[in-house]
């Protein structure tokens, strides 16, 4: 069994782990100073996030992390200014994605490394991602073939869906799994970070394998990584780990692929693990 003293990077979330989205934007003051006091022990800290590489350095770059970040749920693993490595989405899927956010009525938010497209069905009445309310997308797309050709050239690493009912996400999660059924070539990951939220990359893309590859980079045993995380698409990272925590507020995947049940993350739960298990403090 792994041992807390021989971890040398530890993997956090953001969304649901590190900050009670969608209700807070910003990392509690308590959790800064406790990540600045985890790498002053020489441990390195890093992101896994469904957020783009752009959102998280505009959001995160203040807290000088000193560990990878995999984004866009492993699409882009960047360490630095240093990319490792980047997947994009087919363009047949791209056009396919975007008649059917229209067909179903949803949110489409197409993310490439460093900028965001999204596109808002008539009618949606659900979440708007803290992303595009902060005017991080670099359009709003309107629904025209014309506006479309606008996103279909760019690297879309990522595209995530948000649904206002549980009914529109079955029609949704449906259509694509007969996408990967009917396809030989350009067949996509499909997951979750809230029910809401479908997320779609490529074949093979997530968490799991963009830390395994930042990991080879940097020469670090998975043995000795931590990570935390909350949704299903944090399930291949808690895998791939030493030591793991799912939140109180986790999936029941997550719960399940984790060592280890950290409080919630309305109670501050990851900074809790940080500070029990690698400060030696007790709340």
């Amino acid at each position: 069994m792994p041992r807390f003293t021989d971890i040398d990077l530890i993997m956090l979330d953001v969304d649901g782990t590190l900050i009670n989205t969608p209700h807070h934007r910003e990392l509690p003051p308590e959790t800064v100073q406790v990540l600045a006091r985890v790498m002053e022990k020489g441990i390195r800290v890093g992101l896994a996030s469904g957020r783009n590489y752009g959102h998280m350095t505009a959001h995160m770059g203040g807290l000088g992390l000193n560990g990878p970040l995999v984004c866009n749920n492993g699409a882009a693993v960047v360490d630095g200014e240093t990319v490792y490595f980047e997947s994009t989405l087919d363009q047949p899927f791209l056009h396919y994605a975007y008649s059917l956010a229209q067909k179903i009525e949803c949110l489409a938010e197409f993310s490439t490394m460093d900028k965001l497209f999204v596109y808002f069905a008539p009618g949606y009445k659900g979440h708007v991602f803290a992303a595009a309310e902060d005017g991080a997308c670099l359009l709003t797309l309107d629904g025209s073939p014309e506006d479309f050709h606008k996103i279909v050239e760019r690297p879309v690493e990522k595209i995530t869906f948000a649904v206002d009912t549980p009914e529109k996400a079955t029609r949704l999660r449906a259509a694509l799994q007969e996408w990967n059924a009917a396809c030989t070539t350009g067949r996509l990951s499909v997951t979750s970070s809230f029910w809401f939220a479908i997320e779609v990359m490529a074949e093979g893309v997530n968490k799991g394998e963009g830390l395994k590859i930042a990991l080879e980079k940097l020469n670090i045993l998975p043995e000795r990584v931590m990570a935390i995380g909350d949704g299903d698409n944090d399930v291949e990272m808690l895998k791939a780990v030493g030591i793991s925590f799912a939140m109180g507020n986790a999936s029941a995947a997550a719960k399940a692929a984790a060592l280890y049940e950290a409080r919630g993350v309305t109670e501050n739960g990851a900074c809790a693990v940080l500070k029990k298990y690698i400060l030696g403090e007790e709340d």
